[in-house]
């Protein structure tokens, strides 16, 4: 069971992520397509980035950190009230675009102190495994979210705490630390 459920996790970030590429994340299928109330801009949201709400496109490593922290941060106070269903599905979504966005960023901070390119390539796979686990974490929250199983998808953020103090560990890289495309800046508060 937890294989199928590991595997449809992945399959929805993959579908997820293309949808992302062709724009159809956005309500009305295109980027900036739902509008707020009465016609209104969206307000921002806490996922930052955006005028919709949205982390942007290549805002680098730290903006991508950012952007998660922030809805996280959000999370670490609604994840476990079930009547706030939509907007824990909204910050998971924030908080799963800024480590998509991550993901795809260079680690700097950590590959400065590698001393060849073969130890380079070690730290670039190691951080993009890392992101992917972090990422499972919080399809787990999304899918514990949607099926109303609050003290699961707490469980899913708090593995989301505990892969950040591993992942900045592992990868030597302080917390807050540094500033610009560093593997430093935004880090996922603790939800305990």
């Amino acid at each position: 069971m937890k294989k199928i459920t590991s595997v449809a996790a992945l399959s929805g970030l993959v579908v997820a992520g293309a949808m992302l590429a062709a724009g159809m994340g956005q309500p009305g299928g295109a980027p900036g397509a739902g509008g707020g109330a009465g016609g209104q801009p969206p307000a921002r949201g806490p996922g930052g980035g955006g005028r919709d709400g949205q982390p942007r496109q290549g805002q680098g490593l730290s903006g991508s950190m950012k952007a998660m922290d922030r809805a996280l941060e959000a999370l670490k106070s609604t994840i476990g009230d079930a009547a706030k269903k939509d907007d824990n599905l909204r910050l998971l979504g924030d908080a799963q675009r800024g480590a998509v966005n991550a993901k795809s960023a260079r680690p700097t901070e950590a590959l400065n102190g590698a001393k060849d390119d073969a130890e380079r390539a070690a730290i670039s796979t190691q951080y993009r495994k890392h992101l992917l686990d972090v990422l499972k974490a919080l399809i787990d929250a999304e899918v514990a979210t949607m099926d109303g199983k609050t003290d699961q998808a707490k469980a899913a953020l708090d593995r989301v705490a505990t892969l950040r103090d591993k992942g900045h560990k592992d990868l030597k890289v302080g917390e807050g630390e540094g500033s610009g495309d560093t593997g430093g800046g935004g880090r996922a508060p603790r939800t305990n």
